[in-house]
């Protein structure tokens, strides 16, 4: 009877049967290599929409924080720019390594809901984040090349890894086919995004009461 609810497409096969018969995983450092090798290019999808989720947060997040300042200081000069975008790099790149590392979930990948994962399943942790976001910073990056070596990787290597994972030893998962976590993890996970959303839209709001200002000010000058 179980052979009946099956599906025919042997992809989709291949990880019903893992599921159903590798819940006993005990410490296995590469059960999670397996499952990514029976996804197919679905999963690119899902890591491309997360990424460009990401950059649309970052680009929002950088004209909402400029314009504050410049409101802020009244003035925009050359200093005032590269500082803001050294700001914007440490923010890049914190954010990645830490949301990564400690929940495996950007707020991209919580939307699209996968994650990314060392062999045994869990948070790549601290050195493994590093990796991948130092070299996320060739394969990804929209300036240079757009994300396309990136996507080739995940395209042509059999447990769907990206140049980052491949150094870092991860794995980009969908978050059903993992064990249920903790109800901790979940809200602390559901903190972190819905803190950085509330930030992100207090941003925007400051922004556009800013760009009003200026625009009467200038309108009555």
């Amino acid at each position: 009877m179980d052979e009946q609810h099956i599906s025919h497409n042997p992809q989709e096969t291949s990880r019903q049967m893992y599921i159903r018969h590798g819940q006993n995983y005990g410490v296995d450092p590469n059960r999670m290599a397996a499952l990514s090798k029976t996804y197919g290019n679905s999963t690119l999808f899902r890591r491309w929409g997360a990424t460009v989720f990401d950059c649309i947060f970052f680009v929002i997040g950088y004209i909402c924080f400029f314009i504050s300042v410049i409101q802020i200081t009244d003035r925009w000069f050359l200093p005032l720019a590269i500082a803001i975008r050294c700001i914007l790099l440490i923010a890049f790149f914190s954010y990645y390594l830490l949301l990564e590392g400690y929940t495996g979930y950007t707020l991209g990948k919580f939307v699209f809901r996968i994650k990314v994962v060392n062999g045994e399943g869990k948070p790549p942790g601290f050195l493994k984040s590093l990796i991948r976001t130092l070299l996320r910073l060739i394969d990804t990056n929209p300036l240079l090349m757009g994300g396309i070596p990136a996507g080739i990787s995940v395209l042509v290597t059999a447990s769907r890894q990206r140049i980052g994972d491949l150094a870092a030893g991860t794995y980009v998962v969908k978050v059903r086919d993992l064990e249920p976590i903790s109800k901790k993890t979940m809200k602390r996970s559901l903190f972190i995004f819905f803190t950085a959303m509330v930030i992100l839209g207090a941003s925007f709001v400051n922004a556009i009461f800013n760009l009003q200002t200026v625009t009467y000010l200038l309108k009555f000058r």
